[in-house]
């Protein structure tokens, strides 16, 4: 028995975290009762200071009441830290020892009763640093099986932690909701009056003053209806945010995502993910709105997002028109013709500045304008019902063409090489603890022996997980794309019912209308010209429309019109940068050559960045003349810089290279190469979209012992097959 006059200041430690440890507040209390219990046989005077900390893990140290303990040892109140076993005290290896070696140079003693520590004693301590090991090495286990619980719950769509505004939740548990009613007939008319024109700002003041309940006020009016106490801050003024991320919510068109933020490490920050990362699941629950209302509001917010400055509302003789003509011969924004004495039109800008000395007056009336529209969209209604069985027979002929190429086979071994490859570490992983274990002293050449062990293995999962989720991604593009287009259509329908076409009707459809004096050139959103396109590829005739304009004081005007492939309408045709490119259906250049991989250059960036973080290697991705994007080498030697004659040909014959192992010479990339041999190790795999090379995929190396083998060409062949897919149908 230890006796001493002045009572000694014992700390009693207990913490106990749910995720790590199963266990509730039981657990808090047995600790506290064998903690006692130690004390209470082995010292006489004693005073014991309790602290505890329930359902916090014991990864981080800043625990409220562990924080509390610290303060009292470095003020001199503790003398002996007494806990159940050193996991209580911390599960981080580096922080937890340090801990220990801080309180002994204090000449605090630090007792763990289930590990026979006690630092007061001469005895050997070398075990401890091999305990507080195995104690992290738990957590970051735990840690880990619930990331991949929450990834395949994720995956399947059973993974739902809220909802929003609209939506409440009957069933936490089993992770059940349903559309409220109330908030949801709000929901509609937010939409209804931002396509309308209104802003964030003015539907936010329209709310308030009407005293409807913000979001936070209704899931408080939702949460005392069952039962339940609501803490949090409810507010009574709808705020600009909460009015765009409505606006901005696919969940309202009945899309459910998960998979949108990701944690690095254990108690890490969240960090919000690409959409190419989330998984979608179209069609997953009730909507309250509908897509045709959806797709509206969100080419509203893109085309309001362009304008440099804030949204104002509309102007009260703006003409639906304005921002999307310009005159076809000087370049010019047609200027519009706005009071109630005259019809809607348009005239040149410069005619309307200078006169005749700078242009003609290219005057057009709106009705003109409105009937060629519906005019090109009855063609396309016409003909719906061929256009999507033929989209439908291109889907089913790509899923004859992955089970024919066994495809399906590809994934499910992957699959089972990523569960053998997940064994294997786990069994590498244990085989360590027990080598460890059995070998203290040799515990540092040990652990560098299965270091290469396990990052090799962690290698090998990374390459397959990201070829399994590329394959994955691959067996959805076709149906994404058809149901694209399927809900191009679906817009049709309403619009040809209008007497008038509004400025959300246009910009759904059109980019650009250009203005000549006898012909008018429309140039329409990509996806619906490519509706157009598919008619022409099954023999659907598209035939350009005359228009004819009657003018009271004048001869009747006639316009030939056509429609052609654009993008952007820039009022600008003279120096500055490059317009975006346009071309007529003969393919026929009009300001700069069509690269089709072109439009998915962000996509590709970020796609490259994937490819060389997963394999290695440099990867590049290329149109059918420069190098568009660059992860994991120099962009100032590969980006924008010109293909060489060598890949040209390559894509001009649609194969597949790989640099043979120990040549001495690697196929050029760029011009510049000159033949020179810069990489070590090559894969080059076409990009081929409706039967041409639209670019390649490249992964390269320039380490001397690199070699590429069938896992990077599976992946190479994966990345051209998606991109590929993009740019189909």
């Amino acid at each position: 028995m230890c006796v001493r006059n002045e009572p000694l200041r014992i700390a009693s430690y207990s913490r106990v975290s749910y995720d790590e440890d199963k266990e509730r507040y039981e657990s808090i209390i047995n600790q506290r009762n064998i903690i006692k219990d130690y004390v209470r046989e082995r010292f006489e005077n004693y005073k014991i200071i309790e602290f505890e900390d329930d359902n916090y893990s014991g990864y981080k140290f800043d625990r409220p009441d562990f924080t509390r303990m610290k303060k009292e040892i470095l003020d001199g109140n503790i003398d002996i830290l007494v806990a159940k076993d050193l996991s209580r005290i911390g599960r981080h290896n580096a922080k937890t020892l340090l801990f220990i070696e801080e309180l002994e140079e204090m000449d605090v003693t630090v007792i763990a009763i289930n590990d026979d520590l006690d630092t007061s004693k001469e005895q050997n301590n070398d075990i401890v640093g091999i305990k507080t090991w195995y104690n992290e090495l738990y957590v970051k286990d735990i840690s880990r099986k619930i990331r991949s619980t929450v990834q395949n719950k994720s995956k399947n769509g059973t993974w739902i932690t809220n909802v929003p505004y609209g939506y409440v939740m009957v069933d936490y548990q089993k992770r059940e909701y349903r559309v409220d009613h109330i908030a949801a007939q709000i929901v509609h008319r937010i939409y209804e009056m931002y396509v309308k024109g209104y802003g964030y700002k003015t539907i936010s003041r329209i709310l308030t003053e009407e005293k409807i309940p913000t979001p936070k006020k209704r899931l408080k009016q939702l949460w005392e209806e069952q039962g339940k106490d609501y803490e949090g801050p409810a507010g009574d003024e709808w705020n600009t945010a909460s009015i765009k991320h409505i606006i901005e919510n696919d969940f309202y068109i009945g899309t459910l995502r998960t998979n949108k933020y990701s944690r690095k490490g254990i108690n890490g920050t969240d960090k919000k993910l690409s959409k190419e990362k989330q998984y979608v699941f179209e069609d997953f629950h009730e909507p309250i709105i509908t897509k045709e209302l959806f797709d509206k509001a969100k080419e509203v917010h893109e085309n309001r997002s362009k304008s440099k400055t804030h949204y104002r509302g509309t102007k009260k003789y703006d003409n639906d028109y304005t921002g999307l003509m310009r005159c076809g011969d000087c370049g010019a924004p047609m200027f519009s013709i706005s009071n109630a004495k005259r019809k809607p039109a348009y005239y040149c800008g410069e005619y309307h500045k200078h006169g005749r000395s700078a242009c003609t007056s290219h005057h057009i009336l709106v009705s003109v304008l409105d009937e060629l529209i519906k005019s090109y969209i009855k063609m396309i209604k016409q003909n719906a019902d061929k256009v999507i069985d033929y989209l439908n027979e291109e889907l089913e002929k790509n899923r004859r063409h992955v089970k024919k190429e066994s495809n399906q086979g590809l994934l499910e071994t992957l699959k089972a090489q990523q569960e053998k490859a997940k064994n294997e570490l786990k069994t590498t992983m244990q085989q360590k603890i027990r080598d460890v274990m059995k070998n203290p002293d040799g515990r540092e050449y040990i652990e560098e022996m299965y270091a290469t062990m396990e990052k090799e293995l962690n290698d090998k999962l990374k390459l397959l997980s990201s070829q399994i989720e590329m394959e994955e991604k691959n067996k959805k593009t076709k149906e994404n794309i058809v149901q694209a287009k399927k809900d191009a259509l679906k817009i049709f329908d309403d619009i040809l019912n209008k007497e008038k076409l509004d400025k959300t009707d246009l910009e759904t459809i059109v980019e650009c209308i250009e203005i000549y004096e006898d012909k008018i050139i429309i140039k329409l959103k990509s996806n619906i010209e490519n509706i157009l396109d598919i008619g022409n590829n099954i023999g659907i005739s598209r035939n350009n429309i005359t228009a004819i304009q009657k003018n009271r004081n004048h001869n009747d005007r006639k316009f030939f019109t056509q429609v052609k492939k654009g993008r952007l309408c820039s009022n600008d045709s003279k120096g500055g940068d490059p317009l975006e490119i346009f071309t007529d259906r003969e393919g026929q250049v009009i300001l700069k050559k069509y690269s089709p991989i072109g439009e998915l250059s962000e996509f590709a960036s970020g796609y490259a960045e994937t490819l060389s973080k997963t394999t290695g290697h440099i990867a590049c991705i290329t149109d059918k003349d420069t190098i568009i994007a660059v992860s994991g080498g120099s962009k100032k030697e590969f980006l924008e810089q010109d293909v060489s004659k060598e890949l040209e040909q390559l894509m001009e014959d649609k194969e597949v290279y790989t640099s043979k192992e120990n040549s001495d010479m690697a196929m050029p990339i760029t011009k510049n190469d000159n033949n020179e041999r810069r990489n070590n190790a090559q894969v080059v795999y076409p990009i081929i979209s409706n039967g041409d090379t639209i670019g390649t995929v490249i992964l390269m190396s320039k380490e001397a012992n690199k070699k590429m083998d069938e896992v990077e060409k599976k992946v190479a062949q994966s990345a051209a097959t998606f991109l590929g897919s993009q740019m189909d149908i």
